[in-house]
Order: C-alpha cells, then structure tokens, then sequence
C-alpha cells in the first residue's frame, strides 16, 4: 500500500507539467485536460478517465494526453487498457513530458503488470469467438498471447454449429496460461430442412370509392326528372290519340266523340279542334248534351296537353340539374392500409406457394 500512494503521489506532482505542454499540443483540448488534472488531485480517477477518453478522440498522438489517461485507468481498475496507454506513452522516448514523467510513468507500468497475465486460446472450430470477462470478443485462432487481469475467471467460446463451451481457468500474474477447448457439434436431423427465406409482406391497401351525399342527391333528383320527363311523353301521346279519335268520329258514334263530329257538321272542314272547342265554350244554342259533351272533351284533351307539356318541361329541368350535381360532386375515395400479423415464411419444398396471411 505505501508502495502505491507513493507512485499515486508522485503521478499527481508529475501532471501538473502536463497542462502547459497539452496546451501547445491540443489547444482545443485545453479546458478539458485541466479538468482531467483537477480531477487527479481530487482522487477522482473515473472522471479524470472520463475527460481524458474524449480528449484523446481528438488528439490521439499526444502521448502526454495518451500517459495521463494510462494513469487514470490504472487507478480505476482498466488496467489491460492502462497498460496499453503506459506502454505508448513511453515509446515516445524524445517528448518533453515523457522525458519528465517517464520514472512515474515507468513505476506505475511496473505496478499494473503485477496484476496481469497473458492468455492463449485454441479451438477445434473454424471462427470460433472467445469471450472474456471484461466482455472482449476475440476471433480464434489467435496470433499472440491476450492481455487480461490475473486471477480466476469463466472463459467462454463459442462457434456456429457447435455448443458453447465454458471453462474455469487461473492466470497467474506475469504468466501465459494455455488453453484448448474442444466444441462438440450441434446435433442435425437426419433430413435437415433448408434454411427458411423471409418474405416481408408490404402493407395492403385498399381504395374504395364512396359515394358523396351530394352525388346521390343529384342521381335521384336525375332520375326524378327523367320520370317526369317520361310521365311528359306518355301525356303527349294521349293528347295525340285524343287528337286522331276526334278526326275519325262520326256522327253514328256514341258519348263524347259522337257529339263532337254532330258538332263538326256545322264548320268547314279546315276549322282546327281548338277553334271548335273556342265556339263550343261561347254558344249559347244548340244541344246542350251535345254541347256538354264537346266542352267536356275539349277540357280533357286541353289537360292533357297542359299536364304533358309541364311534366316534359320540369322532366328535362331536373334531369339536367341532377345531372350537373352528380357530375360536379363526384366520390370519394377512402384508403385503407392494412399490416400483416405475421411474418410469412416460405422454404425449397414451398416453392410457388403463397401463404394466405390474415390482415387486420
């Protein structure tokens, strides 16, 4: 103990000269080494660490910023990188602060490496991955020895296709420990299935067309029309036939059209129906059946000519008026989006299916 607070000690004397030479080095850093050096003298190694980690992202090849840092992580218990930042620090054998603190530098590497070993892994497996405490992946095989912490611990490794294997091992310090780990392979069935293919299914949407309020008020107000229109025809021709029936009435017929050809008889054959009917409505003799039964014939043709002419009328009005507001209101489209539950899988031997997934 009176070892380590003797180079703690002196590690803080020697940081102090630091500042001034980061300063020249690193300006943009400045603030923060100053902080990282405070943060020494206040005990506060995780947070000199801290600082310092950042400052070196930005000046990587300061070794006075790379020797403070291996200092902070010597105290804070990172001490595989510790030893890496010490070690590059002191090949800088000709900068100023290393020339300076170099016996700090030197005595706190000696220190750290008491606590270290070195480990070799093999394996029986291609790529396999050996993890280790510190939560470091290392790709088998390796080419030299890897630095960790002495002491006990689990080591695991582990390879695609085979089960993983763990192991117990102690490091001594100073020392390489040797291992070799055999994997067993994973047991396969006796037809392996090929490896399913995902298929990610898009989103499926749906347009539907809606019909607009406004749309159906001028379909119906369209078709209103058109029947009134029709009802106008039908009018047209009744007045039409009422027409021919009172051309080919004689005298012989019975009801209406007969008195109306005995009415006839007395005019010209160029008098029109209507100029009859005029002096049917002002005479004052004559039958009065007969005259009772021509008014009553004028006034029936005269209504139906007046119902077929409103009605055709009113008919096209509408219908074209309806057909203007279908027109202009148009539809509405409505989209729907849906996902899919599930994820659909398909394989060699499902080649040219598709699987029907249910969409919400």
């Amino acid at each position: 103990m009176r070892r380590l607070a003797v180079g703690h000690a002196v590690a803080l004397l020697c940081a102090l000269p630091a500042t001034s030479w980061a300063q020249r080095a690193c300006d943009d850093e400045r603030d923060r080494i100053e902080d990282a050096v405070n943060r020494f003298r206040e005990d506060d190694f995780e947070g000199a660490e801290r600082g310092l980690t950042f400052a070196i992202r930005s000046c990587p090849t300061d070794p006075s910023i790379v020797g403070l840092l291996g200092l902070a992580q010597s105290r804070t218990g990172h001490l595989v990188e510790a030893e890496r930042h010490l070690q590059a620090a002191l090949a800088s054998a000709r900068h100023p602060w290393i020339v300076e603190n170099r016996p700090v530098l030197e005595r706190r590497l000696g220190e750290l490496q008491g606590s270290l070993g070195s480990l070799m892994v093999t394996a029986n497996a291609r790529d396999a991955v050996l993890l280790l405490p510190d939560e470091r992946r290392v790709v088998l095989p390796m080419s030299t020895p890897v630095r960790v912490q002495s002491g006990s611990f689990t080591l695991r490794v582990s390879a695609a296709g085979h089960h993983e294997a763990t192991r117990e091992v102690e490091v001594a310090p100073r020392a390489v420990r040797r291992e070799r780990f055999e994997l067993a392979p994973a047991a396969t069935p006796d037809a392996p299935a090929p490896t399913p293919s995902v298929l990610y299914l898009r989103d499926q949407r749906t347009v539907t067309h809606e019909v607009t309020p406004w749309r159906t008020v001028g379909l119906v107000t369209a078709g209103v029309g058109a029947a009134l229109a029709v009802a106008g025809v039908v009018q047209f021709a009744r007045s039409a036939a009422q027409g021919a029936a009172t051309r080919d009435a004689s005298a012989a017929d019975g009801g209406r059209y007969g008195a109306w050809a005995t009415w006839r008889q007395g005019y010209g054959a160029d008098v029109t129906a209507d100029e009859l009917c005029a002096a049917a409505d002002g005479a004052s003799s004559g039958s009065v059946d007969v005259l009772s039964q021509v008014r009553g014939l004028c006034a029936d043709n005269a209504t139906t000519r007046a119902t077929a002419l409103v009605f055709t009328l009113l008919g096209a009005a509408l219908t074209g008026t309806g057909v203007a507001v279908a027109a202009l209101a148009g539809d509405r489209a409505r989209v729907e989006t849906s996902a899919p539950r599930v994820v659909a899988r398909a394989d060699g031997r499902t080649q040219g299916v598709w699987l029907t997934i249910p969409f919400q």
